[in-house]
């Protein structure tokens, strides 16, 4: 029997869909509930837009299906290491299956154990998680003891990891535009959804700036609208931003673009990061970063990664590992941060291409050769940060 926290799925979904997402959650506790012991199932939890009751949906012939991700913990207690890992096989083949089944782009789940929930570290994601979410089999308050703090006590350099991961997904379609043009991204649902994602991010970077970001998407686009704007474009910011919530929330399923209307959407969408990012490390910095190119030194601390007395030894490691420290090493100061530094001091030069320079500032930042181009720098980074974050 489903336990919710809260009364829906989505925002405005008819009843005939909240039923039908209702029917898959019992679909995904009666699987759950056969892989573990009782004594060893703390709680199944659904959480991202459906946990939060914002979850979108899509047309689907004469009734409507739901158009996110369903995205799971589970949290578990004294099932071992060797266990974990054979849990975590099982649930990864569990999600494809039911993905399928479905007819969903992913069902995901994450193991967390319970009795490591009060040393997870402070981050986003813990923190909207704790927020609001939905428990779906076990107990409900199987996450009480996680410490990640309500998101307005988080240190703006969590809401600049959170930029850097969106902006990966704008660079992948850079990539998609380069290799295939028009032509490919034209028919691909997911250069909309990235599309999507790094407008929305652009958004909360702007809120998160200004100690106003908000868990709930609603929310935040309401006071989006409120907020005292930071520099030009705010009409046509809102603009887009209300097209990238469509998209979010399945308005724009099947739509096919028209020539020409990639190109011109991923000008927009850089634009806007760009500029949002920009605000974003302002207000953390403390100060306007000179320009792209001056914000990539190394001087400029990112905030990425723990500061502990090891954490330079632990970097250095990444570094090997990774292979590129026989080329990171003409610096020093990149082996010892953070990987995660590295890539955001890259990430606004590739998003922005310009002079053969800009892509030496970057291909030195990724630990790359000097006069790689830009197709062979897009694809380190996304290669280091796969690995990273």
């Amino acid at each position: 029997m489903l336990s919710p926290d809260h009364v829906r799925f989505t925002l405005a979904g008819p009843d005939e869909l909240e039923h039908r997402i209702a029917r898959d959650q019992q679909r995904v506790v009666e699987e759950v509930a056969r892989l573990l012991p009782k004594d060893q199932l703390v709680a199944l939890i659904l959480a991202g837009g459906y946990g939060r009751g914002e979850g979108g949906y899509r047309r689907d012939g004469e009734g409507f299906a739901p158009y996110n991700d369903y995205d799971y913990f589970l949290v578990v207690r004294r099932v071992g290491p060797a266990g974990l890992r054979r849990l975590e096989r099982t649930l990864h083949a569990l999600g494809e299956r039911l993905s399928r089944e479905f007819g969903l782009p992913e069902v995901d789940f994450a193991v967390l154990e319970s009795q490591r929930l009060a040393r997870l570290p402070a981050c986003l994601m813990y923190s909207e998680l704790k927020w609001r979410h939905r428990v779906l089999l076990g107990d409900p308050q199987a996450l009480d003891t996680i410490t990640s703090p309500p998101v307005e006590q988080l240190p703006r350099a969590e809401f600049s990891r959170m930029m850097l991961n969106r902006g990966a997904l704008l660079l992948m379609n850079a990539q998609a535009l380069a290799e295939g043009g028009d032509v490919r991204a034209r028919g691909c649902s997911r250069f909309l959804i990235y599309f999507s994602k790094g407008l929305l991010a652009a958004g909360d970077a702007r809120l998160a700036a200004a100690g106003l970001y908000h868990p709930s998407v609603g929310e935040r686009g309401r006071r989006l609208r409120q907020l005292e704007w930071v520099g030009s474009g705010r009409a046509q910011f809102l603009e887009l931003y209300d097209h990238a919530v469509r998209i979010k929330l399945g308005g724009e399923t099947g739509r096919v673009l028209g020539p020409g209307e990639p190109h011109r959407l991923q000008r927009l969408a850089v634009h806007e990061w760009l500029e949002a990012f920009r605000v974003l490390e302002t207000a953390r910095l403390g100060r306007v970063p000179e320009s792209w190119q001056a914000y990539a030194s190394p001087d400029v601390a990112k905030g990425q990664g723990a500061r502990r007395w090891w954490s330079p030894l632990h970097h250095i490691a990444l570094a090997l590992r990774a292979k590129t420290a026989r080329r990171a090493t003409l610096n020093p100061r990149r082996v010892l941060q953070h990987p995660r530094e590295r890539l955001m001091a890259a990430l606004p030069l590739l998003l922005e291409p310009g002079t053969p320079g800009q892509n030496k500032l970057a291909a030195e930042a990724l630990g790359a050769h000097g006069d790689a181009a830009w197709p062979g720098l897009a694809e380190s980074f996304l290669v280091d940060w796969r690995r990273y974050c």
